[in-house]
């Protein structure tokens, strides 16, 4: 039994890119590139949020928590 190489993402031997050669593979309908932007934009929008909340209700909340 021949122990199965693992291969890297990416690589760019025949056997790993014989099925892209196929008429019938389709393309990813999302570019993980394009995922990885969303991300980072929900997150740097998350982090804007927060802010903004923080900075509108933060004096009250501060008032009421002191106020006991």
């Amino acid at each position: 039994m021949r122990p199965e190489t693992i291969h890297p993402m990416g690589c760019e031997c025949g056997r790993c890119n014989a099925p892209r050669r196929h008429p019938l593979y389709q393309q990813p309908v999302v570019d993980p590139r394009d995922i990885d932007a969303a991300r980072k934009g929900l997150i740097a929008g998350l982090w804007v949020g927060g802010i903004l909340t923080a900075s509108k209700f933060g004096p009250s909340i501060i008032d009421w928590m002191t106020s006991r």
